[in-house]
């Protein structure tokens, strides 16, 4: 049976959704939805989808589909959330962050409650082969019982370079006026994926700053997180001189029999068996996309639990809400 499934959204991260979508059998892009028109004509005609709409309550009246993927700036998504479930659709695969305030994401977490309609939140950074490569590591014990971590995560990204804007604002320029910035708009991702790998952690402590001036919320953090037997600092920058553009993850988890060292473009176990793996973070990153969304159709197809549901997702807001509240930025 071929899932009929409706995009709204045709901004930068779209192009993501659409070729994602396009690798997963049985399913039809039916429609697509941007007020934006001609933004959604461009990616209509460029992957095929039969059907454009300004508004995404005519494309849901009009195509009928199945499934909605919300890929729309975070203050629509209660809407569009609420819009599905009216329509009676049997998934909605969106976005994260839920909300862009913690209330928000309760309030529309209650109103799912007794809902035939299943949602699901697109975070896909746990869904990295890289990443998943560590959890399968971790699950067969080659380090042994993971203790302690280190996360760096940095760019010149915010930095200007010369006449021209900050290179971050030119690829995604909806960041220059967020009021919560890297914590809310990068390092959930972080937050997720760490917990997704090592189990629950708590926050013990945030420390909160802003360095560009070409930006309103913070852009630099450090984050204290301990759990069962693990404990780890999270730093991050989008204002880091010498480094890339684009922001790069370095993660080291030690364990009680060894370590694991994400590097660039290595990835290594040290441990009895040792084992040294090149990495194309280009490719792993559509490859994020591809993974969470065939997740999120098996998921529906068999009636299992998503990896990211609202309740797990509300969480980790309620995480960052903590971190915003210790950094001083409430």
């Amino acid at each position: 049976m071929t899932l009929r499934v409706a995009l709204a959204g045709a901004g930068m991260v779209s192009r993501h959704h659409l070729l994602a979508w396009s690798r997963v059998p049985d399913v039809e892009i039916v429609a697509i939805a941007d007020p934006d028109i001609q933004a959604a004509e461009q990616r209509a005609s460029q992957f095929s989808i039969p059907a454009v709409f300004a508004d995404p309550g005519e494309m849901l009246a009009n195509a009928a589909p199945d499934a909605l993927d919300i890929a729309t700036p975070v203050d629509t998504h209660g809407a569009l959330i609420e819009l599905g479930c009216s329509h009676h659709l049997t998934g909605i695969l969106c976005q994260k962050p839920l909300a862009s305030s913690l209330d928000a994401a309760r309030d529309i977490v209650r109103r799912l409650e007794g809902r035939p309609t299943r949602v699901m939140i697109h975070e896909n950074w746990r869904f990295r082969p890289h990443f998943r490569q560590i959890h399968d590591w971790l699950q067969s014990e080659s380090i042994g019982r993971p203790r302690q971590f280190l996360l760096n995560v940095f760019s010149s990204g915010l930095l200007s370079r010369g006449d021209e804007a900050p290179p971050a604002l030119v690829r995604q320029p909806f960041m220059a006026k967020m009021p919560r910035l890297i914590v809310l708009e990068l390092l959930i991702h972080h937050l997720d994926m760490l917990q997704a790998l090592m189990g629950r952690m708590s926050v013990r402590s945030a420390d909160l700053a802003r360095l560009s001036d070409a930006v309103t919320g913070e852009d630099t953090a450090t984050i204290v997180m301990a759990g069962d037997g693990v404990f780890g600092t999270i730093n991050a920058s989008l204002s880091a001189k010498g480094y890339p553009a684009r922001p790069q993850d370095y993660l080291q988890i030690i364990g009680s029999e060894g370590r694991i060292v994400l590097d660039g473009p290595r990835l290594e176990l040290f441990g009895e068996a040792p084992v040294v793996l090149g990495l194309d973070h280009d490719q792993n990153y559509q490859a994020s996309y591809d993974a969470a969304i065939r997740h999120f159709v098996d998921a529906l197809a068999k009636g299992t639990p998503f990896a990211t549901s609202p309740t797990d997702h509300l969480r980790i807001l309620q995480q960052i809400a903590q971190i915003y509240e210790l950094g001083g930025a409430v």
